[in-house]
């Protein structure tokens, strides 16, 4: 499986570009009393997915993704991005937040009662001050309702259940809204039910969700500490 090579860009080059176009720290508003004429500043389309880690193919694996090994070719793939927090809805906050678990409130799962100190520490609270429209195509899994989170528009998926919230369902409606050519630029959140991996069910016997896992490949070297930490003692 083709792997997408390194891009040449360094990682100050790449931060000196984003800070160019309006994306760093400090957003600047569309319009300044200055100016003739309303800058113009890039959407951006945020796409995430359930436990597909690093199993896709820009990164070497043997899972077909042609539309995501293209966006990795003609853009920039980052090879030492790490998770901050092992869980969806924390690491997905931090993200989302600049925060860590710690610091944003999120140190559990969001339907399991788990939440943000302060949903104005959304990125779509510091981009709609630069004139952005925030929009939810799909999942979200930071708030156990979408509304909480204070996005401009919600288009259908955002408001299905997250079973339902597959790429069939969300992709159309997010790409739909694209093509309309939005007058204004846009922060699109698109997320997607899959590839989502089967909860460990509590009530079944230890041992056996222990099997279960056993036969995750990327859980693999965590397991064989834990079994060397058991034999020492």
């Amino acid at each position: 499986m083709e792997e997408v090579e390194a891009s040449s860009t360094s990682r100050r080059e790449f931060l000196r570009g984003i800070a160019g176009v309006g994306l760093a720290a400090g957003l600047q508003p569309l319009q300044n009393s200055g100016d003739s004429e309303p800058r113009k500043l890039p959407s951006i389309v945020y796409i995430h997915s359930h436990d597909s880690g690093r199993y896709l193919q820009p990164y070497g694996y043997a899972v077909p993704t042609p539309n995501l090994q293209r966006l990795a070719r003609e853009g920039i793939l980052f090879r030492r991005a790490f998770s901050v927090a092992p869980t969806c809805s924390p690491s997905r906050a931090a993200l989302l937040t600049g925060q860590c678990a710690h610091k944003n409130g999120m140190l559990g799962l969001a339907h399991r009662g788990f939440a943000l100190n302060d949903y104005r520490k959304h990125i779509l609270y510091t981009l709609r001050r630069a004139g952005y429209k925030s929009v939810l195509a799909g999942l979200q899994h930071i708030a156990a309702k979408p509304e909480m989170i204070g996005f401009d528009e919600m288009l259908p998926p955002a408001t299905l259940a997250p079973e339902s919230q597959s790429a069939a369902t969300v992709a159309p409606a997010a790409s739909a809204f694209v093509e309309s050519n939005p007058h204004i630029p846009f922060f699109l959140d698109v997320g997607f039910q899959e590839t989502h991996r089967e909860y460990p069910n509590w009530r079944r016997p230890a041992r056996l969700a222990f099997e279960e896992f056993r036969r995750r490949r990327d859980v693999l070297s965590t397991l064989a500490l834990v079994d060397r930490l058991r034999k020492e003692g």
